[in-house]
C-alpha cells in the first residue's frame, strides 16, 4: 500500500495550526507566570510580548505559498477525514462536521459580540444615570494637576458603586471609575489615580480591544479566556514597575494601597472589572507575583534572551508547515491526486443505505451520499446486480 496525501480544506488546516501554535504559546506563558524565579528573571515584558505574539498568531490565521505539508499518522488522519467528509447535501451545500461547526462558530462571534456591544451601551448609561461624577470636585480636580500632563480632556472621575475596585473603563472617552465603598486615604487615592491614568497614558485599552476581538472571534477555545487573564496582570505588573521604580516611599505606599484594593475584591460579590475595563486588581490570585516583581530586582540574563527567540521561532515556524492527512492507495496510483470516472470507477450500495466507492477495482471509502461523485453511474447491489 502507498501513501497519498488527503488536504484538509482550505480554512481547516490554518485554523488546526492557529490553535496548536497558540496553545503551545499560551503554555509558555502559563510556565512562566507559576514559577516566580523565571518570572523574575523575564520581567512583565515578556509576557506582553508573549501575549500579544498569541493574539497575532490567531488573528493572522492564513497560509502561504511556501507552506510545507507535514503529514499526519493514520490515527490522527482517520478521525479527520470523517469530520470533513460531507455526509449530507442540501441543495447546493455539502454538509459535513466542520462545516456545521463553521456555522456554529460563525453564530458564536454574532452572538458574543453583539452581547459585548449591548454590555458597554448599559454600562455606559448605568454609569451616566446612577454614578457621581468627582471630576471637578477636590482634591480630585488638584491630584489630576499634580500627576503630569498628557491626560485626555474627556477624562472622567466617577464614583459608582457596580464596581468593587478601581478601575478604568472607555477607549474613545475613558473613565475612572471608583467604588462608592472607597475608603482610602489620600496618599492611597493619589497612587490609585496615578495607576489608572497609567493605563490611559500607554493606551492599554487599545490592547484590551484587540484580546477582546480575539476572544470573541475564538470564543470555543479555552486558551482565549486564560490570554485575557494575562494580558491584564501583564499591564498591572508594568504600571506597578513603573511607579515604583525609584522611590522606595512610594513602593511603600502603593503596596500598602494594593493590599486595600485587593482585600476589598476578595470580599466583595461584584465583578472586579467592567466590560473591555482594566481594574487596579484584576485578579486577587496574582497579587503575590506582582508584589515579588515589585521588591525584588530582575535579573536579566540569558534566560530571556533564550525565551524571545523560542517564542518567536514558534511563532514564525507555525506559518513554514501545516498538517495534512493521510490515504492508502495501492502502488499503481503514483499521484496524490486522480479523477473518478463512469469508465474507471463503480459503486456499491449496502443495505445500510450508504455507498461503497471503488477505483479500478480498489476499495476508496464508504460514503452516505453520491453528490461528490456525480460522474459514476454504475451502482451495483450487494449481490453484484446493477441497479443503475
Amino acid at each position: 500500500m502507498q501513501d497519498f496525501i488527503i488536504p484538509l480544506g482550505t480554512y481547516f488546516a490554518p485554523v488546526l495550526m492557529t490553535v496548536m501554535t497558540s496553545s503551545l504559546l499560551l503554555f509558555v506563558a502559563a510556565l512562566f507566570l507559576r514559577h516566580t524565579g523565571l518570572l523574575l528573571k523575564v520581567g512583565y515584558g515578556f509576557l506582553i510580548w508573549l501575549t500579544a505574539l498569541i493574539a497575532l498568531r490567531m488573528l493572522l490565521t492564513v497560509e502561504f505559498p511556501f507552506t510545507k505539508a507535514l503529514v499526519l499518522p493514520k490515527a490522527i488522519s482517520m478521525p479527520l477525514s470523517k469530520f470533513l467528509h460531507p455526509f449530507f447535501a442540501f441543495g447546493w451545500l455539502d454538509i459535513s462536521l466542520w462545516t456545521i461547526f463553521r456555522f456554529v462558530w460563525l453564530a458564536g462571534i454574532l452572538i458574543g459580540g453583539l452581547k459585548e456591544w449591548c454590555k458597554i451601551r448599559l454600562l455606559r448609561n448605568q454609569v451616566n444615570s446612577f454614578g457621581t461624577d468627582l471630576t471637578e470636585e477636590e482634591p480630585y480636580r488638584s491630584m489630576l494637576r499634580c500627576i503630569g500632563e498628557n491626560i485626555p480632556a474627556c477624562l472622567r472621575i466617577v464614583s459608582w458603586k457596580g464596581v468593587r475596585v478601581p478601575c478604568v473603563f472607555g477607549l474613545g472617552r475613558p473613565y475612572i471609575l471608583l467604588p462608592e465603598s472607597l475608603d482610602v486615604n489620600g496618599e492611597e487615592l493619589e497612587v490609585i489615580l496615578e495607576h489608572e491614568l497609567a493605563h490611559v497614558r500607554h493606551h492599554d485599552l487599545l490592547m484590551k480591544y484587540l484580546i477582546k476581538a480575539v476572544t470573541l472571534i475564538y470564543w470555543w477555545n479555552p486558551v482565549v479566556h486564560f490570554l485575557n487573564r494575562q494580558m491584564d496582570a501583564a499591564l498591572d505588573m508594568r504600571i506597578d514597575e513603573q511607579l515604583t521604580r525609584e522611590d522606595p516611599e512610594k513602593k511603600r505606599q502603593y503596596l500598602s494601597c494594593l493590599i486595600r484594593v485587593a482585600e476589598s475584591a476578595a470580599f466583595s460579590g461584584q465583578e472586579s472589572s467592567p466590560p473591555l475595563g482594566i481594574s487596579m486588581c484584576s485578579d486577587v490570585s496574582l497579587i503575590r507575583r506582582r508584589f515579588e516583581l515589585m521588591l525584588h530586582p530582575r535579573r536579566y540574563g540569558m534566560v530571556i534572551s533564550v525565551a524571545f527567540l523560542i517564542t518567536a521561532g514558534i511563532f514564525v515556524t507555525s506559518y513554514l508547515f501545516k498538517l495534512e492527512a493521510v490515504g492508502y492507495t495501492s502502488p499503481e496510483i503514483d499521484e496524490a491526486y486522480f479523477i473518478l470516472t463512469d469508465d474507471n470507477a463503480y459503486v456499491i450500495k449496502n443495505s445500510q443505505g450508504t455507498y461503497d466507492v471503488y477505483w479500478e477495482g480498489m476499495y476508496i471509502e464508504t460514503v452516505e451520499t453520491l453528490r461528490l461523485y456525480p460522474d459514476i453511474t454504475k451502482i451495483y447491489n450487494e449481490k453484484g446486480e446493477l441497479i443503475k
